[in-house]
């Protein structure tokens, strides 16, 4: 957590900063997967736009936010990820892994749900 958002993960998952110019950037890593995140009040954040055919995308607005979510078709093929933006300002907000394990992207979706966004 940090002034930009707020995600509950799973005890077992190591939390990383690293350093961003513009944005909050870091990692989330479990045993076997890594998730990278980026928070830019620039719109810099990944918008999980380059896709290919392997990936479900929910995508859905909720007050200011849209958000997309992204998860493979095929366990471990593809990303799983949400990235989520607001309309009033230039805030967005990603989260992302490649490949992740069946564990890890089911924990993932739920993080995704955790999700609060601040300085709306």
């Amino acid at each position: 957590s940090n002034d930009s958002f707020q995600m509950t993960i799973p005890k077992d998952w190591k939390y990383i900063k690293e350093d961003g110019e513009d944005s909050f950037v870091g990692l989330f890593i479990s045993q076997n997967d890594t998730l990278s995140f980026d928070c830019s009040r620039m719109g810099y954040a990944n918008h999980l736009d380059e896709l290919s055919t392997e990936e479900n995308i929910n995508i859905d607005s909720i007050g200011n936010f849209v958000t997309k979510i992204i998860w493979p078709k095929i366990v471990g093929k593809g990303t799983t990820g949400i990235y989520i933006h607001s309309r009033k300002t230039s805030l967005n907000f990603q989260v992302n892994g490649k490949n992740l394990s069946q564990r890890d992207q089911d924990l993932a979706l739920k993080a995704f749900k955790t999700i609060e966004l601040k300085g709306k």
